[in-house]
């Protein structure tokens, strides 16, 4: 029995010592390895050359893709004596289909191909290859392996035999050119293999970008070494920059400076914002918003829509370079012509009116969506007197916040300060109900005439705004309340009953029979409508219809009137008496 394993154990030797003569033998065809059966350090770079000019029908299919293996016999290949009729593996138990990455290289982990590694095609050895963060088999670091240090003057096909000039698409590589590559998409972890060309700057189309970096500073995308220096970068690049409250502010404060990196094309009309960046998703901005967009849509505050069907809390009617930035998409004039979005001036959208008038020549203000003023109701009357904007009812719903364009009414007065700065009524609570305000200070906290179709005449309804008071400025600022001991003289002339016995018929006066309304300014009359102040003397409009000689102010007849009516009864005609 030991006699027959020790032959047993020779034959292994002799078969061991038979294989690995077969693959180190210089002559014939067979692969070379060392005396512990390793191939060469160069072998990656060197295998593809050797199975190609020994194996039956390769050469034929060289650069055609993985198709084309089906017509090449592995078994007649050289590689078969080692890693198997198949190639999976063999006597060295190593597939040649393996995704283990062996000496730093990954193998053909998806089957069988031929010379172009199946990367003929752009996509494949361009966006998923040469462009990638490098890898094990990514990279432009990657390609140099085969194609050379220069990817002219290596053991594989010249990239510039299709490249012409450069191992990528020709210049300006920024989208325009006719493959739609855009260096943008570039890995900037590649930023090495790009110094051998651009340090400082050099072969570009037209003119770097920034500052140039110091001697020896390792080269980066964004750095200064290449073309671009840190100022061209205008956030940080890491995951947390895809949070809406960091990048929102700057996309919105000018989109197009986000096309440069982020669009394809980068510069002109209709950019589709899908290049991925860094930690960004694979469709880049589009990932989270709208396709053909890098906004959210609609962008409306309070309007649920993309991203990730939440209500929205900004508006585009704040954001900057509006002409420019929305010409991008919407056209040049903003109507829609040339564009892929809609006119701006368009019919209804998400339940809200577009833009009245073009948005090109009057891109904010009131006037380009609704006017200014509105021509509903009675928006006129009431933005033509002093002091009065439309943050006087919609306070808190102005351009730019949430409540603005939300398809909602929303109704709130000013109220900044009770005496200096508020529209409210010194008593009762604001409301507008079947189209009426109640409890505004302008309306002396009275039931408002109707918003559509009301009227108030101001030189004859002044007890629509104005009421008597019971004690001064009460119960509202603008009461009335003067006259004789009680204060009640204006309760005595609004309802005049003549004393018992006078034989006089009963007459009403009227306030303008003693207060002349033309001599009230505007500004007396209706400038401090959001105050609690009278902003002129009340006794300065006596001078009615009633009135033969004006209003005594001063000395001793001080209040004092001479009309017809006091001609007799009563004995005085002295206001304070």
């Amino acid at each position: 029995m030991p006699k027959m394993t020790s032959w047993i154990k020779m034959i292994f030797v002799v078969t061991g010592a038979a294989a690995l003569y077969a693959c180190s033998s210089e002559n014939g065809a067979a692969p070379i390895v060392d005396s512990s059966g390793k191939h060469p350090a160069e072998w990656v770079e060197r295998h593809w050359l050797e199975y190609k000019k020994s194996t039956p029908g390769a050469a034929k299919v060289a650069g055609k893709g993985v198709a084309a293996t089906a017509s090449v016999d592995f078994a007649l290949s050289p590689c078969a004596e080692c890693h198997g009729a198949d190639l999976l593996g063999g006597i060295t138990k190593v597939s040649c289909f393996s995704a283990k990455s062996q000496s730093g290289q990954a193998c053909h982990a998806t089957g069988p191909v031929t010379g172009s590694h199946g990367w003929r095609n752009a996509t494949d050895h361009g966006t998923s290859g040469a462009m990638a963060a490098p890898a094990i088999s990514a990279g432009f670091a990657y390609c140099t392996r085969c194609h050379g240090s220069t990817y002219d003057n290596g053991s594989a096909v010249s990239c510039k035999s299709c490249h012409t000039t450069a191992p990528h698409p020709p210049r300006p590589w920024h989208g325009t050119t006719a493959s739609g590559s855009n260096h943008v998409t570039t890995d900037t972890a590649n930023a090495a293999e790009c110094a051998k060309c651009h340090t400082a700057g050099a072969n570009l189309l037209g003119q770097r970008i920034g500052a140039i970096a110091p001697a020896g500073t390792a080269p980066g995308c964004f750095n200064g070494t290449l073309c671009h220096d840190t100022s061209t970068v205008p956030h940080v690049q890491s995951a947390a920059f895809l949070s809406s409250a960091q990048h929102g502010p700057l996309a919105k404060a000018n989109l197009t400076t986000c096309q440069a990196c982020h669009a394809v094309p980068s510069s002109g009309a209709n950019p589709q914002f899908s290049v991925p960046r860094n930690n960004m998703p694979v469709n880049g901005c589009e990932s989270c918003h709208k396709a053909g967009t890098a906004h959210p849509t609609p962008w409306l505050p309070g309007r649920v829509g993309t991203p990730f069907n939440t209500a929205n809390t900004t508006s585009h009617t704040t954001a900057g370079n509006l002409a420019t930035a929305c010409a991008l998409c919407h056209g040049a004039a903003l109507d829609g012509v040339g564009g892929t979005a809609p006119s701006c001036m368009s019919s209804p959208r998400s339940g809200i009116s577009c833009h009245a008038s073009n948005p090109a020549s009057t891109p904010t203000g009131c006037a380009s969506c609704h006017g200014n003023p509105p021509a509903t109701g009675a928006h006129a009357a009431h933005l033509a007197l002093p002091n009065v904007t439309c943050d006087a009812c919609h306070s808190g719903a102005g351009t730019g916040t949430t409540l603005h364009a939300n398809g909602v009414l929303n109704m709130a007065l000013l109220d900044l300060n009770a005496t200096t700065n508020s529209f409210k009524a010194k008593t009762g609570t604001f409301g507008f109900t079947a189209g009426t305000c109640s409890a505004v200070s302008c309306h002396g906290g009275q039931t408002t005439p109707a918003w559509v179709g009301g009227t108030i005449n101001v030189n004859a309804d002044c007890l629509l705004c104005h009421e008597q008071g019971t004690a001064s400025q009460t119960p509202q600022f603008n009461s009335f309340f003067s006259g004789g001991a009680t204060n009640q003289r204006h309760a005595n002339h609004l309802l005049f009953t003549p004393q018992p016995g006078t034989g006089l018929p009963q007459v009403r006066v009227f306030c303008t029979d003693c207060h002349a309304t033309n001599l009230l300014t505007p500004q007396q009359h209706f400038g401090g409508l959001n105050t609690a102040a009278f902003e002129g003397v009340p006794a300065d409009t006596i001078g009615g219809q009633r009135f033969s000689q004006p209003y005594v102010t001063t000395g001793a007849s001080k209040g004092s009137c001479t009309v017809t009516c006091h001609t007799f009864v009563p004995a005085t005609n002295n206001w304070f008496q």
